[in-house]
C-alpha cells in the first residue's frame, strides 16, 4: 500500500495512506488551498465533470480520513501545499481526531474540484448553484450507505439466474433543517422516491450564536423511520445538537439518526459527537475552525444566501 506525504507550511506533515484512507488524524489546518503559487480562477462545473470521469461516488463506504475531503486542491498536482493561516479562533487547536461516528467522504477529484468551486468568492451564481447540487447529491447518496440492509433474492431475466442482493430495511424520512437544509431536499428525493420531507426551523442569535428552536413538524410515524438531519454547514453544532434533540424528543433513537453535511468545521464535530455519539455525522469536508462571527474559516460563506441569492 502506498503513502501519499503532503508537506503543510507550518513544518508538518501529514501522511494518508492510500487508497483505504484509515487514518483519522486532523492537524490544525486541515483543508487544501492548493498548492503555492499564483491564484487561478475555479474550474468550470463542466470541466469538473468532465476531469473527473470515473471518479463517481463511493463504492465503499468510509468511516473517516485523514484529510478533508472539499479543500479545493489543485487535482493532482505535486509539491507543497500552502494552508491558509489558522483563524484566531482556531490557531492554538491541537491536531484532531475524527470521532468514530464521523463518516467523511473519500476526497476525490470530484469533490475536491466541486468544493473548490463553491469556495471560491468569484464563482458566479448559476455555477455556485449547479456545483452545490452535485456536492449535496454526492453526499446523500455516500449517507445511504450507513443506512441498514437486508439480504434479498432476486430472479434476473437472464436464463432465471438468481442473484443474492440486499434492500435497504424500514422506512426513510428526511428532515432539512430551515432554511439551507431545504437545498438538499431535492437529492434526497431523486435517490428516494416519494420520501418523506419533515421541517425544522431553528434561528441562530447573530451575535451570540446561540439557537432557538421555533417550529418542527414532523410525520406521526417519525420515531419508527430511519432519519436523514439535512443541514449543509455544521459550524458550532448548537444548531445541529438542539434539531437532534427535537427527533429524540419525538422518540428517534439516536442510532436511527444520520446527519447529512456539505462542510463541518472541527468545533461543531466534536460538539455533536460529544454529546449524541450514536449519531452518524455525514460530511464532505472538514474545515479548521470559526472566526469572531461563527462562521466556518475557510469554508464557503453564508451557504442559504449564496444557494437562494439573498447574499
Amino acid at each position: 500500500m502506498g503513502t501519499i506525504r503532503h508537506t503543510v507550511s507550518i513544518g508538518q506533515s501529514f501522511f494518508i495512506s492510500h487508497p483505504s484512507y484509515s487514518h483519522r488524524l486532523l492537524g490544525p489546518a486541515c483543508c487544501y488551498t492548493g498548492v503555492a503559487s499564483a491564484p487561478r480562477p475555479p474550474p468550470s462545473p463542466c470541466g469538473a465533470m468532465a476531469t473527473n470521469g470515473a471518479a463517481g461516488g463511493p463504492s465503499t463506504p468510509a468511516t473517516g480520513s485523514s484529510l478533508a475531503a472539499g479543500g479545493g486542491g489543485s487535482g493532482g498536482a505535486a509539491g507543497a501545499v500552502s494552508y491558509p493561516p489558522p483563524s484566531a479562533t482556531s490557531s492554538e487547536l491541537p491536531a484532531f481526531e475524527l470521532p468514530p461516528n464521523v463518516r467523511l467522504h473519500p476526497p476525490t477529484a470530484q469533490i475536491r474540484a466541486l468544493m473548490t468551486i463553491i469556495r471560491s468568492a468569484e464563482t458566479s451564481r448559476a455555477d455556485w448553484i449547479f456545483s452545490a447540487d452535485r456536492v449535496i447529491r454526492l453526499i446523500v447518496e455516500f449517507a445511504l450507505n450507513f443506512l441498514p440492509v437486508s439480504p434479498v433474492t432476486v430472479t434476473t431475466p437472464v436464463d432465471g439466474a438468481v442473484h443474492e442482493g440486499v434492500a435497504f430495511s424500514g422506512k426513510i424520512l428526511g428532515v432539512s433543517v430551515v432554511r439551507a437544509g431545504e437545498a438538499m431536499e431535492p437529492a434526497l428525493r431523486s435517490c428516494c422516491r416519494s420520501c418523506r420531507i419533515g421541517k425544522i426551523l431553528i434561528q441562530r442569535d447573530e451575535a451570540t450564536a446561540a439557537p432557538t428552536l421555533f417550529f418542527a413538524k414532523l410525520p406521526d410515524d417519525v420515531a419508527s423511520r430511519h432519519v436523514l438531519l439535512l443541514d449543509p454547514m455544521l459550524a458550532t453544532g448548537g444548531s445541529a445538537r438542539m434539531a437532534i434533540q427535537a427527533l429524540l424528543d419525538a422518540g428517534v433513537p439516536q442510532s436511527k439518526i444520520v446527519f447529512v453535511s456539505v462542510l463541518a468545521a472541527r468545533q461543531g464535530l466534536a460538539a455533536v459527537c460529544a454529546a449524541y455519539p450514536d449519531v452518524s455525522v455525514v460530511t464532505a469536508a472538514v474545515d479548521a475552525g470559526l472566526n469572531a462571527k461563527k462562521f466556518i474559516v475557510p469554508g464557503v460563506g453564508d451557504f442559504g444566501d449564496r444557494y437562494f441569492g439573498t447574499d
